[in-house]
């Protein structure tokens, strides 16, 4: 099993910890790749043990605990925004652009619809571990995304 089917099948297990690659493939789409796939953090070979952990820290930082009914559910910034954007606008169509920009801020650009469709899913699978009979979050495709509450 290479590193990225590891990473695939612990997010398909729900463990929530958070992943971070250490690799010597520099290439951009070994990056998005594993990112893609379900890692926090990628970070090129060869570099220092400071910078390492620093971002294991930073990673840490970012797991933010949530209970759906009773269990903790970690979730990481971006996707703690998502579910904060949803609840406040429930049974709303939220466009793909309007969660970008609230999710990345002025850094977000359209080429960061395939990033949300990743945080999007996380989000699913985490509170699939609790009752989905008092949310639904739908795709609306090409659009975005609704979560009804009804």
């Amino acid at each position: 099993m290479d590193g990225l089917d590891v990473i695939r099948q612990i997010r398909l297990l729900n463990y929530l910890f958070p992943i971070i690659v250490l690799s010597d493939k520099a290439r951009e789409l070994d990056k998005v790749t594993a990112l893609d796939a379900g890692a926090d953090d990628f970070i090129e070979k060869p570099f220092r043990v400071g910078e390492l952990l620093a971002r294991l820290r930073a990673a840490l930082r970012r797991v933010a605990p949530l209970a759906v009914e009773g269990n903790a559910v970690h979730l990481t910034p971006k996707e703690f925004k998502l579910l904060r954007m949803f609840t406040r606008y429930p049974n709303r169509i939220l466009t793909h652009t309007t969660l970008i920009r609230e999710i990345w801020g002025a850094e977000g650009n359209g080429n960061d619809v395939r990033s949300l469709r990743v945080y999007v899913g996380q989000l699913r699978r985490k509170l699939a571990g609790g009752s989905e009979s008092w949310v639904s979050l739908q795709t609306k495709a090409g659009i975005g995304y609704q979560f009804q509450t009804d």
